[in-house]
């Protein structure tokens, strides 16, 4: 009778095993597919709207441009700064709020100016984006819009979250969040062979 019951016991132990590793991989299963859903619903913060657009010729000088993107960004790894013809940062008093990045300018003569602006989403996925541009004031010229339409805006993912600081690594930089489907085959692959070990010793034990 107590050999009986101890093969019983034996028998409930592995089956509780068993059970336990296959709940175990369907949960992972499903935070997978969760986590490809999420990252899929994922876009780069990239610029949107702007004071001074690309190619814009204008006849009165400004005094601050603000750029609008298309999500949240970074306020403390995002960047922008108006350069001059001889490579001068003309642009003071980065402020950052929400999806918005202003500077103030300097007293600006006739010339050709830079923008450059990196944006950092504040997304945990850190995704990033950075481009450039160049505007024209001439006072005694013909205004133009520009057109941002003619900006390239580069995309990548930065190695840290915004909230550990500035990037590591730059444009075309892996992303930690790049090796996640590495481990989540690692993971499944490591629960696949728990389920067939269990599965064996519950038909070694039978």
């Amino acid at each position: 009778m107590n050999l009986i019951t101890y093969r019983q016991g034996r028998n409930l132990g592995h089956k509780a095993r068993l059970c336990l590793t296959l709940a175990g991989l369907v949960l992972l299963l499903l935070l997978a597919q969760a986590q490809i859903s999420h990252a899929q619903t994922l876009n780069n913060p990239k610029l949107q709207e702007a004071t001074i657009l690309p190619d814009a010729v204008l006849t009165l000088a400004p005094t601050s441009l603000t750029l609008t993107f298309t999500q949240p960004i970074s306020p403390t790894a995002s960047k922008l700064e108006v350069k001059d013809a001889t490579g001068k940062v003309i642009s003071k008093d980065l402020k950052i709020s929400g999806n918005t990045a202003s500077v103030s300018l300097d007293a600006l003569a006739d010339g050709k100016y830079s923008v450059s602006f990196v944006s950092i989403s504040a997304s945990v996925a850190a995704l990033q984006v950075a481009g450039e541009y160049s505007f024209t004031l001439s006072k005694t010229g013909t205004a133009t819009k520009g057109d941002l339409t003619k900006l390239v805006q580069r995309e990548a993912r930065v190695i840290t979250a915004p909230s550990g600081g500035a990037p590591t690594a730059g444009l075309g930089g892996n992303s930690s969040d790049n090796n996640s489907p590495v481990l989540i085959v690692i993971a499944l692959l490591g629960l696949i062979g728990l389920a067939s070990g269990s599965l064996a010793l519950n038909r070694k034990a039978r």
